[in-house]
């Protein structure tokens, strides 16, 4: 008996963030993150220094209630 041939997957982009476009896709069909770079490295940034500060909102920095991990 031979062993079926296995048919080649596609290549997947490495997908590490998903960006939607609320506006027009409220279904969330359309990853934007390869499309709009420079927007999901803005807001990559913005989630760090959240994250660092503590908050998100005006004030001092302060400590996280948990460990916080943004990349799996």
């Amino acid at each position: 008996m031979q062993a079926a041939a296995e048919s080649p997957q596609p290549a997947k982009p490495n997908i590490i963030y998903v960006l939607y476009d609320m506006s027009g896709d409220l279904g969330e069909l359309r990853n934007r993150q390869t499309d709009d770079t420079a927007e999901v490295a803005r807001m990559t940034q913005l989630m760090e220094k959240f994250v660092a500060d503590g908050r998100s909102t005006p004030g001092p920095p302060q400590n996280n209630d948990a460990s916080i991990k943004l990349r799996k």
